[in-house]
């Protein structure tokens, strides 16, 4: 949430200002944050059936301590919520904000105005790995995510994440939501699913497929549609 709230004030201050190394040095440090953030909520809402068959008989619900308004003393424990959902309510949140985040990294790294003073090609390679690293993120989201929220959410990043990509003309940078659509094609067509992995209004893998076509430019000829 930190991460999504400066890089929004920055955008509203004028990002297109920005050197490409600045960008680059800001990507840096928030790209591990928003894998590590991954990392720490993915799990749940990969499994949240699991976890809601223990909600509804979870003895170690999360709490908060009740304060009289009168005398400001502790007046005992009142009960939030089941634990398991607690962890999925914030969990879902949480990818929420890294869908955010990546769609604010991609929009500064590609702003036209970052090209002024670019670093040269070892900066372009670079910022390809990272915004690359991020798409590959947000593909392992929604390939494992059972909630609809959640879903939603990584899959808004994904088209703000494509969007500008597809409007660079680097045939590297273009490149890369043709590779993720061949990824998720393969990904339908593993062995041993279940119609809940493609048809169920929390599977990820409809949200990414849809994600690619909406970022298509708008008033061109669709490249990535036709190919899903």
């Amino acid at each position: 949430l930190l991460c999504r709230y400066l890089l929004e004030d920055l955008h509203a201050a004028g990002a297109q200002t920005l050197r490409r190394v600045d960008c680059l040095a800001l990507a840096r440090e928030v790209l591990p944050r928003v894998l590590a953030a991954t990392r720490c909520s993915a799990w749940a809402v990969s499994q949240q059936d699991e976890l809601n068959v223990g909600a509804g008989e979870a003895e170690g619900d999360f709490s908060t301590e009740t304060f009289s308004a009168e005398t400001g003393e502790g007046e005992g424990e009142e009960s939030i919520a089941p634990a398991a959902r607690v962890i999925i309510n914030g969990s879902w949140l949480t990818i929420k904000e890294v869908g955010a985040v990546t769609g604010r990294l991609a929009r500064m790294l590609l702003t036209p105005g970052t090209q002024r003073e670019d670093g040269g090609g070892r900066a372009r390679e670079e910022v390809a790995a990272i915004l690359e690293r991020l798409g590959d993120n947000l593909l392992e989201i929604l390939e494992e995510v059972k909630h609809n929220g959640a879903s939603e959410k990584a899959h808004l990043g994904l088209t703000d994440l494509v969007g500008p990509l597809l409007e660079t003309g680097d045939p590297k940078l273009e490149g890369m939501p043709y590779a993720w659509l061949s990824r998720l094609r393969r990904h339908a067509l593993r062995p041993h699913q279940t119609g809940s992995d493609i048809v169920r209004r929390s599977a990820g893998l409809p949200f990414a497929l849809v994600a690619l076509a909406k970022a298509e430019p708008k008033g061109l000829p669709k490249k990535l549609l036709p190919l899903g």
